[in-house]
């Protein structure tokens, strides 16, 4: 066995052991939030990630403190300056850009993920290529290969979270909110802003088109109908709804069909709507959910309904029921399975692409279609994919 190099640094021990504390509490922290029911529903996936991070650093500087002889020569003292020169640039680009937009949680635990850094250089220079000259034993030759698997990993996921970082500044700073932000007064005293775009000033005899959009979708993906409706003289307005594009982050009050009653302070958002009838145009059974219940509810404010892909409640458990001709027991079997293995998906996608700006693989990837309108919102309908959704 190759002997350890300069004796073991008991305070830089103490600093790496303190990371790999604070990262296995602050990872056991966020994925407790990912499992429970908070007032105000935040991404904790992109701080579990920089949690992460701070981890393997620590965990790399517990390595250098304790490493068994030196192997590779200089080469291995290159390879962790390069390592480090890396995360470290890594770590400040992401922290910058977390900052610039106002996320705290993300930014402060890439900022912490800089002080594992400077330990990992500075054991790199106490520890150098020192190893008594013999050569390591096998065991020791797997140590150092693991460890060099473990920084080319790393390295790879730091590039993703540095470009999730970019890409979501990025898209915050650069698309503003073309519309009004309407505070809405919630029933536990919270004022709640929601991003609502009217466009076009329609006419006399003409009642003003509402789209109203899924959970999961808003004013975004809907430019393209607006403009064209606008264009035939109507009066369009839609929103965003709670959690996505420019309203603020969703609120577990407002889960599922608990919103359908802000929809009255959505419509009076514009001055012109009034109470004057409105088209109500539906999209998507979230969509239908809260157009429905506003027009049985209210049927004087609603002068004709657009259903678009709109299913019944139920609709899909109903058809599994009917095909497989089973009982009820199994139809609500299968309903349970079926949204588990959705929520199950729904959270990957939230805890991987969100948080390395691999939304862009469910994203418009393809050059700009000439049928899009308008054309200058086409790179704004891309970016509002590389935020985190909820």
């Amino acid at each position: 066995m190759a002997p350890v190099g300069p004796g073991a640094s008991a305070p830089a021990a103490v600093v790496a052991l303190c990371g790999v504390l604070a990262s296995a509490g602050g990872m056991i922290a966020y994925g407790v939030m990912s499992a429970q029911k908070l007032e105000v529903l935040i991404d904790q996936w992109i701080p579990f990630w920089f949690a992460l991070n701070l981890g393997v650093l620590s965990v790399e500087a517990l390595y250098l403190n304790y490493k068994p002889g030196a192997f590779l020569g200089h080469l291995n003292v290159y390879i962790n300056i390069g390592y480090i020169m890396w995360a470290v640039l890594a770590i400040i680009i992401s922290m910058i850009s977390y900052a610039v937009i106002g996320w705290a949680s993300p930014a402060i635990w890439a900022a912490v993920g800089i002080v594992p850094c400077g330990l990992i250089g500075y054991l790199t220079k106490l520890r150098g290529t020192e190893g008594g000259g013999e050569k390591p034993s096998i065991a020791c030759m797997i140590c150092h290969f693991f460890n060099f698997f473990i920084k080319f990993a790393h390295v790879a996921v730091l590039f993703f979270l540095l470009f999730g970082a970019a890409a979501i500044a990025w898209s915050e700073n650069n698309f503003a909110a073309r519309g009004k932000m309407t505070g809405i007064a919630l029933s536990d005293g919270v004022t709640y802003n929601i991003h609502v775009l009217c466009e076009g000033s329609g006419s006399d005899n003409r009642p003003t088109v509402w789209i109203v959009p899924p959970s999961t979708h808003g004013t975004p993906d809907l430019y393209g109908v607006q403009n064209a409706m606008v264009e035939l003289g109507w009066k369009v307005c839609t929103f965003d709804p709670p959690g996505y594009a420019w309203s603020d982050p969703l609120r577990s009050s407002l889960l599922g069909p608990s919103w359908n009653g802000i929809f009255d302070s959505i419509l009076d958002a514009d001055e012109e709507t009034g109470a004057s009838p409105v088209v109500l145009v539906a999209w998507n059974t979230g969509g239908g959910d809260v157009a429905v219940e506003f027009a049985h509810r209210v049927p004087e404010r609603v002068s004709a309904l657009v259903l678009l892909e709109v299913n019944p409640p139920g609709v899909e458990w109903d058809e599994y029921q009917a095909r497989e001709n089973v009982g009820d027991g199994e139809r609500k079997s299968y309903k349970v399975k079926t949204l588990d293995e959705r929520k199950y998906v729904a959270g990957l996608m939230l805890g991987i692409m969100a948080p390395s700006g691999l939304l862009q693989a469910v994203t418009p990837v393809d050059p700009q279609d000439d049928s899009y309108k308008p054309e200058d919102r086409w790179r704004e309908y891309r970016a509002q994919t590389w935020r985190p959704k909820l």
